[in-house]
């Protein structure tokens, strides 16, 4: 049996690496085959073989389950429910369950929906049934070398559609019946207590008040863990119920002295799936929720039925129901997390059954911290590969934090929450005493978070070079291998692959995928500079944080030798502040100091020649974008910002009298791809191999436009975009072709993360 739960969790996760899901006539073939293989008691090869059926019998009802082409890039009316919403200055995201769009009604399957609402009308909240204009698009996401992967995060939850609510009389409230979980929400927000929104994530899962500099704090201590709802909530509560279920057989059986209760035990779990299963359905059913509670469910009938399951079977049988139940979860980082977390336990319990201490209270706190600091060891490449890095106070910090949460903070919330719910006098009061103690102790985390030493980053950018340092971990920790672990450190190797050298003559210029707006990084020698910085929005994200910061953390680049802001745009300019606050830049560039004709520096071997304005500008035009020019020994690129054919004429005109040079290999394409830009004398005078226009998928202005693609394509100039293309980066070694590649055409070459080229 553990042979085939075995197979069946290796080829349902295999499902991640494929590029196209098997066609009807492959699963057909691994159908046939099955056969065989449990004639012939190959339990390993049917696992593989119902997994391999399985995910992808779910791939293909995915893609039939998909919206119409004809309800996207025109308003439409939808009649949803409200599951889910998230407010962050003002700015309002739901997630709907869609009853019927226009007149076609959905019966038996719901499709899920996100979308924004910039000024609603009504107090909009959870559970709520609305009918609501929207204009929608299908699932996309910036597709980045590094960064959060929206696209994959949007398949995992099976959101069909994103897009934004139009302002319209048809707009309306039809069922104002909230969710409890909304309801206790409203009420602990209107008491306006200190530290309420810990109360909030602590109880009922509920985030929509943490900034993301609280979120940063959590993650530069390693106690992100603590703030999601999943198998220590749900653990801690059940040991509470099974507690009191005992008391509550205890005196029936005093009571009762008839009755047998030989074993109370057994019949205390009674109590624990009902009250699980409701604060699971309070708390929103989230997946990390719902998997800790199958666990919890399993893990009952086998009590009951008095099996004996080793710790490995248990942990297969697990993951093989939680892929049965919920197979997208393993499109999910929580996923990872929580089976890493459950891995890393028990091969933890298991080594240190190897280990004897005795019982003094010193050796027991001893015992507690080198387990917390072995499962920091062990979670390492799984954190690194999505934070980044790893924080050094994590073990110090969750040897006093796990037990605070656990057994103070945690059961505090729930009371509060509870005896809020059934509207006792003393709830304002408890949430009060609680949110002041949570907001005490998030003070000490965030005075932790501020020694930066603590931060370790880990140059991990490939799945691979994740599995490579988890086996060099393991084979640390495993007391069965004593000799392979000096042998283990060379899987360490390839992570130096990341780090930049010094005299590396190669050079590298990243376009990112920052939607409407551009922002380019130029790299050589462990060193970059930066063209724009992409937008920032009213809701907090911004695309320093989202996609510039994460390359270069990933780079190991602490700093920025110089950044030039092409003009005051918030598509070009809007992340400024943030990447001041969040990084050293040693030269700032704009048209109103640096950046005039005939300005000329040199960079690491490269030239920066700026070609426009003619003299000190205005940074709100623009016509007076900064013009720049990047040319190694036998490769350019320019970048122009978003002057139109007015700046284009002029420019041409400087060309032709010999007073600058626009001649480049590359050119990032001017304003998007404007009508008003591009022109043919100034594409004449650049004459480049290949144009790049950074624009945002199914943008309102429709840019590149068909005339300015025309004009590309009758001179024969190559074009990329990077909607289509997602960051485009281009490799320039001497003596060698410039290579190019597409991040969607490589580690985003997936059947699940289509490409939209429509």
């Amino acid at each position: 049996m553990d042979r085939f739960f075995f197979g069946f969790i290796t080829a349902s996760v295999s499902s991640l690496l494929w590029q196209q899901l098997p066609n009807v006539f492959t699963i057909v073939l691994v159908g046939v085959s099955l056969v065989y293989t449990i004639a012939s008691n190959r339990m390993l090869f049917t696992g593989i073989g119902f997994g391999i059926i399985w995910m992808a019998s779910v791939g293909h009802c995915i893609h039939y389950w998909q919206l119409p082409n004809q309800v996207f890039s025109q308003p439409v009316t939808v009649l949803a429910s409200i599951d889910s919403l998230h407010t962050e200055n003002q700015y309002l995201s739901m997630q709907l369950s869609v009853n019927s769009i226009d007149a076609f009604e959905y019966a038996f399957f719901q499709p899920t929906i996100l979308v924004s609402w910039q000024k609603p009308t009504w107090i909009v909240q959870q559970g709520q049934t609305v009918r609501l204009q929207v204009k929608l698009k299908k699932p996309y996401g910036l597709a980045n070398e590094y960064g959060f992967n929206r696209q994959k995060w949007l398949f995992a939850n099976n959101i069909l559609a994103t897009g934004y609510v139009r302002e319209n009389s048809v707009n309306q409230l039809t069922n104002n019946d909230v969710s409890t979980r909304q309801t206790l929400v409203s009420a602990i927000n209107e008491l306006g207590a200190s530290g309420s929104k810990w109360v909030l994530g602590l109880s009922l899962g509920y985030r929509g008040l943490l900034t993301q500099q609280d979120w940063q704090v959590l993650q530069k201590t390693g106690t992100s863990h603590l703030m999601a709802i999943s198998g220590l909530h749900l653990m801690m509560l059940a040991f509470f119920l099974f507690h009191l279920g005992k008391f509550v057989c205890a005196l029936l059986a005093l009571g009762a002295k008839d009755l047998n209760y030989t074993e109370p035990g057994k019949m205390a779990l009674l109590m624990i799936l009902p009250g699980c299963a409701l604060y699971c359905y309070i708390a929103g059913m989230a997946l990390p929720t719902m998997r800790a509670l199958a666990m919890l469910l399993l893990a009952t009938i086998l009590t009951f039925l008095m099996k004996n399951w080793q710790l490995s079977r248990f942990i297969l049988a697990s993951l093989t129901m939680f892929i049965l139940l919920f197979p997208l979860s393993v499109f999910t980082f929580s996923f990872w997390l929580s089976f890493a977390a459950v891995v890393s336990i028990a091969l933890i319990n298991w080594f240190m059954s190897y280990t004897r201490h005795n019982r003094s209270i010193l050796a027991k706190c001893i015992y507690v911290f080198k387990f917390q600091l072995a499962i920091t060891i062990l979670m390492l490449s799984i954190v690194a590969s999505i934070f980044g890095g790893v924080s050094l106070a994590s073990a110090f910090v969750n040897v006093i934090a796990v037990p605070i949460v656990t057994f103070v903070l945690l059961p505090l919330s729930l009371l509060s929450v509870l005896v809020l719910w059934m509207q006792w006098p003393f709830a304002p009061d408890l949430i009060v005493l609680t949110g002041e103690l949570c907001d005490y102790s998030v003070s000490v985390l965030t005075e932790v978070a501020t020694w930066s030493f603590l931060w370790l980053p880990v140059p991990i950018s490939q799945w691979w070079q994740g599995l490579l340092l988890l086996i060099m971990l393991l084979l640390w920790c495993v007391p069965s291998f004593p000799l392979a672990r000096p042998w283990s450190v060379l899987l360490i190797l390839p992570l130096l692959s990341n780090i930049p050298q010094s005299k590396n003559k190669r050079w590298e210029v990243a376009i990112f995928d920052v939607g409407q707006g551009l922002a380019v990084v130029v790299a050589r020698g462990g060193r970059a500079m930066l063209y724009d910085t992409g937008a920032a929005f009213p809701s907090g994200f911004n695309m320093v944080d989202a996609v510039i910061l994460p390359y270069l953390r990933a780079r190991q680049i602490e700093q920025l030798d110089w950044v030039i802001l092409s003009h005051g745009d918030n598509d070009h300019s809007g992340g400024a502040s943030v990447l001041a606050n969040a990084i050293e830049i040693r030269q700032w560039v704009t048209n109103e100091n640096l950046c005039y004709q005939g300005n000329v520096f040199n960079w690491q071997g490269l030239t920066l020649e700026f070609l426009w304005p003619v003299s000190v500008g205005n940074l709100a035009d623009n016509s007076q974008s900064c013009v720049m020019k990047i040319s190694g020994d036998q490769f350019s690129v320019l970048l122009s910002g978003d002057i139109e054919k007015t700046s284009e004429f002029r420019l041409v005109q400087l060309h032709r009298a010999g007073l600058l040079d626009l001649s480049a290999n590359v050119l990032i394409a001017p304003h998007h791809g404007s009508k008003t830009s591009s022109t043919l004398p100034f594409l004449k005078a650049v004459a480049p191999e290949l144009a790049i226009f950074s624009q945002g998928y199914k943008n309102r202005w429709n840019m590149p436009h068909p005339d300015v693609i025309e004009r590309y394509h009758k001179l024969s100039i190559g074009t990329l975009n990077t909607s289509s293309s997602g960051q485009i980066t281009l490799v320039i070694e001497e003596n060698k072709p410039f290579v190019i590649e597409q991040t969607r055409k490589t580690t985003y070459d997936r059947w699940y993360l289509p490409a939209r080229t429509d």
